[in-house]
């Protein structure tokens, strides 16, 4: 899958990411039942993918300039 976006929405997504991963991490640290504690680990996993996924997008977009 492809999705296009200018430089505004994926700096706007990378501080969204950011601010969702801390408050993951405060949940993961809170949480007891260990079946969410999965599910919320896994989320993290993904933001993380995500924003490197993001951060390497602007690294080749800089570079084709």
């Amino acid at each position: 899958m492809n999705l296009e976006i200018n430089e505004e929405e994926r700096a706007f997504l990378l501080s969204a990411l950011g601010q969702y991963l801390s408050e993951l991490r405060g949940e993961i640290r809170h949480t007891d039942d260990h079946e969410f504690k999965r599910i919320l680990k896994k989320n993290q996993d993904i933001v993380r993918s995500l924003q490197s996924k993001l951060g390497e997008a602007q690294a080749q977009a800089s570079s084709q300039r």
